[in-house]
């Protein structure tokens, strides 16, 4: 069981390093305003 938690929290560190590395991608920073600003235009 111990094994299994263990694994489980690598895997989750990993995937949240892989997410935070694309998150902070200035590309992907770009879309994501872009993204919102629209959204805020919809919203109007």
């Amino acid at each position: 069981m111990q094994d299994a938690v263990q694994r489980h929290a690598r895997t989750r560190a990993f995937a949240e390093g892989v997410i935070s590395a694309v998150l902070s991608d200035p590309g992907v920073q770009e879309a994501r305003q872009r993204v919102e600003a629209a959204e805020t235009g919809l919203v109007l």
